[in-house]
């Protein structure tokens, strides 16, 4: 950003001393030569002089950073010299179209066509179009309004010095009047440009939306991962920064990280359409694309004849985290509820294809006592104790798995058992319940204990 400010502040200072240049060559050569003409190129020459100072001082300010004062910093200040360019602009014009006027009308035409008059506006016409091609390259890099406006006035004056030359030629073949209507037609030619630059200077300092670059910037942001709808949008410009305040809709059951992640790639898609913009964007709490997970564990659920009790979703990086118990008929067998559970957590997965992980646990509804069984075995060492207790216990097939896990000096203990696949449920939870209270009054330092129960 420092090397773009002082590149604009180098092409602003070189264009100052070439607009000094034109205009001492133009008003010598005007005032030798009697040419209105040339005089009109001198004071347009004159009055990109004065816009090229502007402009230097304009860009020299503008880059300065936001201060306690000027929280958006001092960007508008390119649009103010552009104002004030535009209103030197129509002033010379007025002078030009009046002289012009009243040599038509008198019929009075003093001009001394020498070699001068020809000679400076060959020389004006290539060095203007070197400078508007400088400003408008730096103009367009760092997105300079004051840059812009100097361009205008450089190109207007090439446009000015070709018409003159065309004006002298004609003088030279006997038609002097060609003299003041060459003036004419550069007055026009400024007051078009002159009438293009107010509007746009008008346009930045009521902060006018640039055209067509909010449709745009919605589009873009709209396809950005992530964001459900795109609530509000506001764009300004102040000299060469955009500013951009956008409020986005996001999933509300996002964690914290995720949702930041998401304005972070809005924020990006946005500079990438504007650079050097200074962007805002507010997050708006929206319902999940593909409805709320709770509610639809819950709909689905009653569709099978089931309960979901304590429904946690958790979200994260990597996917979505499904966590729920059921409740459902104690008569129905092992084997209809775990193809329950395989479809409930099939539709589950279908219907949100971010779930990674689905947990669907009947421990809630396991019967701590009152239980019938009366069964004891024979305990060896702790894993074997374990297995061996299981393993004479009727109803259970076998035992696939056991996970023992130490937490605050205790063991938690998951079991993954076969279990006689026409069971009840209120049955198997006896047995589940029993094996429970039996592990724990035969083996000390045992937690937690999770029986988790498929059917043969």
């Amino acid at each position: 950003m420092e090397n773009l400010a002082r590149e604009k502040r180098r092409v602003a200072a070189s264009s100052v001393l070439v607009a000094a240049f034109l205009t001492v060559i133009e008003f010598v050569v005007g005032f030798l030569t009697g040419s209105l003409g040339i005089l009109a190129a001198a004071a347009h020459s004159l009055l990109d002089f004065g816009a090229a100072v502007v402009t230097y001082f304009a860009v020299t300010i503008a880059d300065k950073p936001p201060d306690k004062e000027h929280h958006y910093g001092h960007g508008k200040i390119e649009s103010f010299s552009a104002l004030i360019e535009t209103i030197l602009l129509f002033a010379t014009c007025g002078y030009i179209i009046y002289e012009a006027v009243r040599k038509l009308i008198s019929g009075i035409y003093e001009i001394d066509l020498s070699i001068w008059g020809y000679l400076v506006m060959i020389i004006a016409i290539p060095v203007g179009i070197g400078r508007a091609v400088a400003l408008k390259r730096v103009a367009k890099k760092s997105h300079s309004q004051a840059l812009e406006a100097d361009a205008l006035h450089f190109l207007t004056d090439v446009w000015g010095s070709v018409v003159v030359l065309v004006g002298l030629i004609f003088a030279k073949f006997g038609f002097p009047q060609a003299d003041p209507i060459a003036a004419l037609i550069v007055a026009v030619l400024v007051i078009y440009a002159s009438v293009n630059l107010a509007k746009r200077t008008f346009d930045i300092l009521t902060d006018k939306a640039p055209e067509g670059v909010l449709t745009s910037l919605i589009e873009k942001v709209t396809n950005v991962d992530g964001v459900l709808d795109v609530k509000s949008m506001r764009v300004r410009r102040a000299g060469p920064k955009t500013f951009v305040d956008t409020t986005v809709s996001v999933d509300k059951t996002l964690p914290f990280d995720e949702a930041h992640n998401i304005l972070d790639k809005v924020e990006e898609t946005l500079d990438e359409v504007i650079p050097n913009s200074d962007v805002v964007v507010h997050p708006d709490p929206g319902k999940p694309p593909d409805g709320d997970i709770s509610d639809y564990i819950t709909e689905i659920s009653d569709r099978y004849g089931v309960g979901a009790l304590d429904i946690k979703v958790s979200h994260r990086k990597k996917g979505i985290l499904v966590e729920f118990d059921i409740s459902c008929d104690p008569n129905l067998t092992i084997h209809d509820i775990h193809r329950i559970l395989h479809n409930l957590e099939s539709d589950i997965r279908e219907k949100f294809t971010r779930v990674t992980y689905v947990d669907i646990d009947l421990s809630h509804f396991t019967k701590t006592e009152g239980t019938y069984l009366k069964i004891e075995g024979i305990h060896n060492p702790l894993e074997d104790r374990i297995m061996k207790i299981i393993g004479v216990i009727p109803g259970i097939d076998d035992c696939r798995n056991l996970i023992l896990t130490e937490r605050n000096e205790l063991l938690d203990v998951d079991i993954f058992c076969h279990f006689d696949g026409n069971l009840s449920l209120d049955k198997t939870n006896e047995i589940i319940a029993y094996v429970s209270s039996l592990i724990k009054s035969e083996i000390e330092g045992i937690g937690v204990i999770r029986i988790f129960a498929e059917p043969d």
